[in-house]
């Protein structure tokens, strides 16, 4: 594979360049699946790798990867601006590159190229006409996607042509290379392509939601404001702006329910399209007798739409009223705190004789709606409301977030009637439940083999709990209360009335070898509903070594120059590149056996990377009285050192000092090396012997002289037994000597 990386070229239209990248990032051009070009995988560029295409290269799309063109798809509309991406699929690749161009039927350009992303630029294709992006220019080598990143996008954009030019191709050829050097073996090359149309411009319309209101449609009292309206317009294909009017008296026009009221309104249109826009109108009154007026969409290029409109005054005979309401009472009964709005229930009524708009007002924790399933609110001014026929009004309770009862009146009112109103009554109580007060997933945990992730966290609370608020991983997943100990496969959390207060949960991904796994935690609790948070986690590169030691030590207790009884403690190892090493501190000795071996070292050798558990043998052997401390460690190569703690104390031997000859005097004691042996008695008769604790004779001579020398200054320091023994071997004196150098 070549060191460097040959650049993607995504192609609009029918040709494409592909630019090949060599280590000072200039690509050769016109290597697409367009016509009249080749791609990458041509011999000489990156052609020697997973089969021979036709071109007797590397054949395209054949290493499991794929290249993508999105943010435009289908058509175009000319003039538009278009945020190109161009992604270069492959697992385990190393780099990317990738070149575009967009050309029309003809292969000429189309539309315009403009950078968008750093380390990209224009270059020319086929003989210099050809306009392309690619990836890097002379003297760099622009953004790549870096070693196993598996993906990258490229971005630009792209300008459609100023009118319509017919289909424009994209053509894109993907580069993905492993950087194993100048070698082909494992690049893979990808071509796509992509057609898109221009869309065909609508024709200008204008767009009403009714023709006519139904005579007659408006109320009032003798020179008094009376019933609103409401109808929708929408345009499009426009070629300018709309303008809503009213000819005619007693009539006014607004875009909200509560005015300002006018007699035009303005209707701006972009890019030809005027959203749908609610016009409400309003009748005023006059003395007597009915009045006729219309209301006139007209402008942008489309023909005008009317709506005529005619009032009529209302006198006393024909007074406005309401009837009283069907049911007058709506109980919602007892629901859970954050069970979510409550099923809607409805109630009826009868209005006559309207003068002015009708007004229904839910009290506080309701909302109201004419619709069963949406278009919910506090207060409601219905426009179409039924004259003389039954009008249906849905309630619902809003999701309580806190238990108590909540009563209330929802009320019908109208000009000239009296008010009506239904009483509607729900209690709410604590359920129980789990609230996830941060988040439903987390990001991807990445980890080394052996070794845990860095934590990340959620938060969870709950109320109404009967049992502990539970919090369960999958496998290789692990959690705590704390960020640095405790980690396990879940975790309980004990209620205090019933309530967990806001907790931080730590969560960490720890896989023994390297791999993928994806699922979630569950959050739980008896008779709760239980909550999901996603995790996933990419495991990957060499274990970690690791040392495990188990067991701990008690105080060891001895006479000086005496071992003391063993203890012992385990160790294991894992994925070791050394051998595991047991040291002993001063006064301490290790082995592998109960009996024998004992030292300050204990070395295992890992078979394959690994140590099974062992049992360490470990005692206290001090040669002097006293008392010591340390720490025998664990250690081997990249591993955080284990230690074990050790103590103990020692005591002065038991074995008195026998003298049968007052005249024997053995000194000094302790001695630096140097022993005398004095005596009155006749010393042509006397032995003098030196044994260590253990018994072993270390030295046996015979004294010549009243204050013979003995000279131990080859031996360690520790305790030595000096004896005098007479010609018949027995013992005339026997004393315990400290060497001390």
């Amino acid at each position: 594979m070549k060191k460097t990386i040959t650049y993607l070229i995504l192609v609009f239209s029918s040709v494409g360049v592909f630019y090949q990248m060599y280590s000072n990032a200039n690509g050769a051009s016109s290597q697409t699946p367009a016509p009249g070009e080749v791609t990458c995988s041509q011999s000489g560029c990156h052609g020697s790798g997973n089969g021979e295409g036709s071109n007797g290269g590397l054949a395209d799309n054949m290493g499991g990867g794929s290249v993508i063109i999105s943010g435009i798809s289908g058509t175009y509309v000319p003039g538009t601006v278009y945020h190109i991406t161009v992604r270069v699929n492959q697992l385990g690749g190393g780099k990317f590159g990738f070149n575009c161009e967009a050309l029309d039927a003809s292969n000429g350009n189309a539309g315009t190229l403009t950078i968008t992303q750093s380390g990209t630029w224009l270059r020319a294709g086929i003989n210099g006409t050809r306009q392309g992006v690619s990836q890097g220019h002379s003297g760099t080598s622009g953004p790549t996607a870096g070693v196993g990143t598996d993906f990258f996008d490229f971005t630009f954009d792209w300008t459609a042509p100023a009118s319509s030019v017919g289909p424009v191709t994209f053509y894109a050829s993907g580069l993905a290379v492993n950087m194993s050097g100048l070698n082909d073996s494992g690049d893979e090359v990808y071509s796509t392509s992509l057609t898109v149309n221009p869309t065909v411009a609508p024709t200008a319309q204008i767009l009403l939601s009714r023709s006519t209101f139904t005579f007659p449609s408006f109320y009032a009292l003798p020179n008094t404001v009376g019933n609103t309206q409401v109808f929708w317009v929408a345009g499009q294909g426009l070629t300018g702006n709309l303008t809503a009017a009213v000819a005619g008296t007693q009539f006014q026009i607004a875009t909200s329910s509560s005015g300002p009221w006018v007699t035009s309104i303005p209707l701006t249109a972009t890019s030809g399209v005027v959203n749908g826009t609610a016009i409400y109108v309003q009748y005023t009154g006059s003395a007597s007798g009915t009045q006729t007026a219309t209301v006139t969409v007209s402008g942008g290029g489309a023909a005008s739409k009317t709506i005529p409109l005619s009032g009529v005054i209302r006198t006393a005979a024909t007074a406005p009223s309401i009837t009283t309401p069907t049911p007058t009472v709506i109980n919602f009964g007892t629901v859970s705190v954050g069970s979510g709005n409550a099923v809607a229930q409805s109630f009826t009524y009868t209005t006559a004789n309207p003068v002015g708009s009708l007004t229904l007002t839910a009290p506080a924790g309701y909302e109201i709606s004419s619709s069963p399933s949406y278009d919910y609110h506090a207060t409601i001014t219905p426009v179409f409301f039924g004259v003389g026929f039954t009008n249906v009004v849905y309630v619902r309770l809003i999701n309580p977030q806190t238990a108590g009862t909540f009563n209330g009146n929802v009320t019908i009112a109208m000009p000239g009637a009296t008010t009506q109103s239904v009483a509607v009554t729900a209690a709410a109580t604590n359920p129980a439940q789990l609230v996830l007060a941060s988040t439903r997933s987390l990001s991807l945990f990445t980890s080394n083999p052996g070794a845990p992730s860095a934590t990340q966290t959620i938060s969870v609370n709950g109320t109404g709990l009967t049992s502990t608020l539970d919090v369960q991983c999958i496998t290789n997943f692990e959690v705590s209360l704390s960020p640095t100990s405790g980690f396990g496969a879940s975790v309980s959390i004990n209620p205090s009335g019933g309530t967990v207060a806001p907790t931080t949960v730590y969560v960490r991904y720890n896989n023994p070898v390297a791999g993928l796994d994806a699922g979630s935690l569950t959050v739980g609790s008896t008779s709760a509903t239980n909550q999901f948070v996603y995790i996933n986690g990419d495991c990957f590169g060499t274990p970690a070594p690791v040392i495990t030691e188990v067991g701990s030590l008690t105080n060891y207790t001895t006479t000086a120059g005496t071992p003391s009884a063993n203890q012992t403690f385990t160790v294991s190892g894992s994925n070791l590149t050394a051998n595991l090493v047991v040291t002993a501190p001063t006064d301490f000795e290790v082995s592998l056996s109960s009996s024998v071996g004992f030292g300050s070292i204990v070395n295992l050798t890992p078979t394959s990377g690994s140590v099974a558990a062992t049992v360490i043998y470990a005692r206290y052997n001090p040669a002097i009285a006293g008392t010591s401390s340390g720490n025998i460690t664990i250690t081997s190569t990249g591993v955080v050192t284990q230690t074990v703690a050790v103590n103990g104390s020692s005591i002065t031997t038991n074995i008195n000092n026998i003298a049968k000859s007052e005249n024997i005097s053995i000194y000094p004691n302790p001695s630096t090396g140097l022993v005398y042996v004095k005596t009155s008695a006749k010393f042509q008769d006397m032995f003098a012997s030196v044994t260590d604790i253990s018994g072993r004779v270390l030295l046996f001579e015979k004294l010549n002289s009243s204050n013979e020398q003995i000279d131990l200054t080859n031996n360690a320091n520790g305790i030595y037994f000096v004896n005098v023994v007479d010609a018949n071997k027995n013992v005339i004196s026997k004393q315990r000597v400290v060497l001390r150098k």
